[in-house]
């Protein structure tokens, strides 16, 4: 199997996460997790760009508001397990584990950065 690796690379606010976006809403029957360095990018855009493609991201709370006890990592893979598209950090991605790996293998996501 062929794989294809495109690199989308411009200054801040050119609109390389707007790109992004819209190239996922044309994809949406596909399994996407979004990967950025930059929380705000996470927790502020996301949301916004999600909202604008009407599409549907889950983002991991804070380690200080554990939802059902659970830490970021467990969240993430949960919603994994489940087919969900994820946004994450960068540094959120260096905590998975084999079982994260094991379920964005089986689930077939398509990552991008």
């Amino acid at each position: 199997m062929t794989k294809i690796i495109e690199t989308v690379d411009a200054l801040c606010g050119c609109g390389k996460t707007t790109a992004i976006f819209k190239e996922i809403a044309k994809n949406r029957h596909e399994k996407w997790m979004y990967l950025s360095p930059m929380r705000s990018e996470i927790r502020e855009r996301v949301p916004i760009e999600s909202e604008v493609n009407a599409l549907e991201f889950f983002i991991a709370e804070d380690s200080t508001r554990h939802i059902e006890n659970k830490t970021m990592v467990a969240q993430v893979l949960q919603a994994l397990k489940e087919g969900l598209n994820v946004a994450c950090t960068h540094a959120l991605m260096m905590r998975f584990t084999d079982e994260q790996l094991a379920a964005i293998k089986q689930q077939g996501y398509f990552c991008l950065s």
